[in-house]
């Protein structure tokens, strides 16, 4: 291309953009114009409700140029820009308070940071200082005076309390809970215990600023404050003197001192609130007396108590059925010591007590013997319900066996007729064993002191067989053929009750072979296994396994 031309085109593109440049100018001033012609001129005056920087109060602004309102507030800063925050802390270097005022009629705004941090838009204002605060325990009932205030407590249930402050009461507190008071103090709940049962007392643990707290004085408390078990003694010196104060005891009252912002001083309290009583500066328990009570009066298999001592509840054992038909009754044996004893039911145990015959069965029979029971000198007739044939005690054929009826009771069917037969020493006839009459009055005397010696004797011999000892320390009472008070065997007279040979000496002085398991009896002698509970001879080993269940069931505390 020829520089002529290219100077052509040159001017050309000058010319063009000098056109483009001006058309748009133009446009743009109408727009301009436009939006002035058209836009809302605002016209008010600037009103500050906290009358300018007022840094500590709230303030609204209106007008001033802008048609909302606005409030002062907090705000943290941050790298994009800022944040508005209900609060923050003096220790973030970029918490500020956007406070807004008025200057000549225009609104405006400043940033300023808080010495103590800022809060709903002001800064916060200096701290109340105080120089020490206090934690104290308080009993329900109890009144502490605290700065010249009574502070009680009262229960609303068992999570939340009140606490009652020179009458000013305050709102539920819960454990850690906290409310401030009408002098500007905050009262914090730290824990508390309310009471289980109507022996108990409830008590608060709180804390509490002071108005004040003596550093010139120092107090002390051995016990480690209100400590109601235990006695304490408190220091307190200062630079006047010094004292030394012990708990101590009036009765039952505990005057218990203690340490209060660096002072002493002092509470009394009850302790018999506790149960418990008041001795050397302390509230201690009561000793427990030997003492024992039965609820039923005794051995009375028909009630079902309990027996106890009613110091010491610890330890209690209650009547109770072993199984269907034994009951273990509790009595006292003797001055505070209880003691459960098996007794058998023969219309069977249910809760705790025997039943009677007519709660199990009133179709139960009932029996009748004319002899009043197991007589062998008087001849008897035993009759039943369950039956119109009565039974009639008489003599076998070789006159000497007695045929003897009583009435024995069954748990399943009342009481029948039972028999027992009977070797009688001087011959059986008409239904009785046959009686010696004494010749005088002076052999009466004579065999009535004999046979009581021998009776008391016998009862002895009886009573080491039962524990056990050999038949071999017992000796015959006579060599001879005189054996009145006894049995003769090769020539020896063994006394009543001597076991030999699956036999016993008894009085129709023969020896007589020995019962088996549950068959009638009235001595230990009798039964084959030397135990006789309730006219029924007892298996040994059904006996031991029975009494090794009742000392097992006493063992264990109730």
């Amino acid at each position: 291309m020829r520089r002529k031309e290219i100077i052509s085109v040159l001017f050309a593109s000058i010319l063009i953009l000098s056109v483009f440049s001006f058309v748009s100018a133009g446009m743009l001033s109408n727009t301009f114009r436009k939006t002035q012609i058209t836009g809302e001129t605002i016209e008010s005056a600037c009103s500050d409700s906290d009358n300018g920087k007022d840094y500590f109060t709230k303030g609204t602004i209106i007008g001033g140029g802008v048609s909302f309102v606005q409030y002062d507030y907090c705000l943290l800063l941050t790298s994009t820009g800022q944040t508005d925050v209900t609060s923050c802390e003096a220790s973030d270097s970029n918490c500020k308070l956007h406070e807004f005022y008025c200057e000549e009629g225009i609104r405006k705004g400043v940033r300023v940071s808080c010495d103590y941090g800022c809060s709903d838009g002001i800064c916060n204002p200096v701290p109340t200082q105080t120089s020490c605060s206090i934690t104290l325990t308080i009993r329900e009932g109890e009144t502490h005076e605290i700065d010249g205030k009574t502070i009680k407590i009262e229960f609303m249930d068992a999570t939340r309390v009140k606490m009652n402050i020179a009458g000013e009461l305050t709102s539920s507190l819960s454990e850690g809970g906290s409310e401030e008071l009408s002098d500007g103090k905050i009262i914090t709940i730290n824990d508390f215990y309310f009471p289980k049962d109507a022996n108990e007392t409830g008590n608060v643990t709180f804390t509490l600023p002071l108005n004040s707290c003596s550093q010139e004085s120092i107090c002390t408390d051995s016990d480690g404050g209100i400590n109601y078990n235990a006695k304490g003694t408190v220091k307190w010196t200062s630079n006047t003197g010094s004292t030394n104060t012990e708990d101590y005891c009036q009765g039952n009252t505990l005057y218990e001192t203690y340490c209060q912002y660096s002072t002493t001083q002092s509470i009394t309290h009850d302790c018999t609130r506790e149960g418990k009583v008041c001795s050397n500066g302390a509230c201690v328990s009561k000793p427990i007396e030997d003492i024992c009570l039965d609820t039923d009066g005794g051995i009375n298999i028909y009630v079902s108590g309990k027996a106890y001592n009613p110091n010491d509840t610890s330890y209690v054992i209650k009547d109770s059925c072993q199984d269907e038909y034994y009951l273990i009754e509790a009595s006292c044996i003797s001055h505070g010591v209880i003691l459960g004893e098996p007794k058998y039911c023969d219309f069977g145990c249910k809760e705790g007590r025997c039943l009677y015959a007519n709660e199990t069965n009133k179709n139960l029979s009932t029996c009748q013997d004319s002899d009043g029971g197991i007589e062998f000198y008087i001849q008897g007739e035993v009759k039943t319900s369950f039956s119109n044939v009565s039974s009639v005690d008489k003599c076998s054929e070789d006159g000497k066996t007695l045929v003897e009826y009583y009435c024995s009771s069954k748990p399943t069917t009342g009481a029948s007729a039972a028999v027992k037969p009977y070797l009688c020493k001087n011959g059986c006839k008409n239904g009785a064993c046959i009686k010696i009459q004494d010749m005088n009055k002076t052999h009466d005397k004579n065999q009535t002191e004999t046979q009581d010696k021998n009776q008391t004797q016998n009862k002895t011999q009886e009573q080491n067989l039962n524990q056990g000892q050999s038949n071999k320390n017992l000796s015959s009472v006579d060599t001879g053929e005189n054996c009145e008070f006894g049995c003769m065997m090769n020539e020896k007279c063994y006394p009543f009750g001597y076991r030999k040979a699956k036999q016993y000496c008894s009085d129709s002085n023969e020896f007589t072979p020995q019962t088996i398991n549950e068959d009638s009896c009235e001595n230990n002698f009798e039964c084959r296994s030397n135990l006789c509970i309730d006219d029924e001879c007892v298996n040994q080993g059904a006996f031991t396994r029975m009494m090794n269940w009742f000392k097992n069931s006493l063992g264990k505390k109730k």
